[in-house]
C-alpha cells in the first residue's frame, strides 16, 4: 500500500509541476499570424512565414525579433514578453511564427522569449527610429 501511495503522490506532483510550467508558457494571448495587433498602446505582429515575410510593411516596424535554432532553422510557438526599461509590461503574446515585430518609441527595452520546450532567451534592446533593429535569438537545436 505505501508504494502505491508514493506512486500516486509522484504522479500528482508531476502533473502539478507540468501544469504550472504549461500555464506559464501559454498564459499569454495567442497572436493571429500576420495580423497587426496592439497591447498597452504598442502595435505589434507575429509574422515571417511564406509570402507574408516579403511584405514591406514589416520593414516599417522599428523592432524585428527573429527566433531560430543555432543551426538556423526558424522556430515558431514562442512566448514573447516586452517591458520598458523601467520594467513596465508592454506586450505579452504567444507567437506561432518566427518573427515578432513591434512599433516602439526610441529607448531601451527588455525582451524575453520562451520556446515551448521551456528554453528562455533574453535581450536588452535599444530601439531607434532611424532604422529597424533586428534581434536574432538563437535557441539550442532540438524539438520545438
Amino acid at each position: 500500500m505505501p508504494r502505491r501511495l508514493c506512486r500516486s503522490f509522484f504522479y500528482s506532483c508531476f502533473t502539478l509541476i507540468w501544469t504550472l510550467i504549461y500555464s506559464s508558457t501559454y498564459a499569454a494571448e495567442v497572436a493571429v499570424p500576420d495580423v497587426e495587433q496592439s497591447q498597452n498602446g504598442i502595435q505589434f505582429a507575429c509574422t515571417g512565414i511564406a509570402e507574408a515575410r516579403d511584405d514591406p510593411k514589416w520593414d516599417q516596424y522599428p523592432l524585428k525579433v527573429v527566433f531560430a535554432s543555432k543551426n538556423g532553422q526558424f522556430i515558431g510557438r514562442v512566448r514573447v514578453t516586452l517591458q520598458s526599461e523601467a520594467g513596465q509590461p508592454l506586450v505579452d503574446v504567444f507567437c506561432l511564427t518566427p518573427w515578432f515585430v513591434a512599433r516602439l518609441p526610441e529607448g531601451k527595452y527588455a525582451l524575453s522569449a520562451v520556446a515551448t520546450n521551456g528554453v528562455e532567451k533574453t535581450a536588452t534592446i535599444t530601439v531607434s527610429q532611424a532604422n529597424q533593429k533586428t534581434q536574432h535569438l538563437h535557441f539550442p537545436d532540438g524539438n520545438y
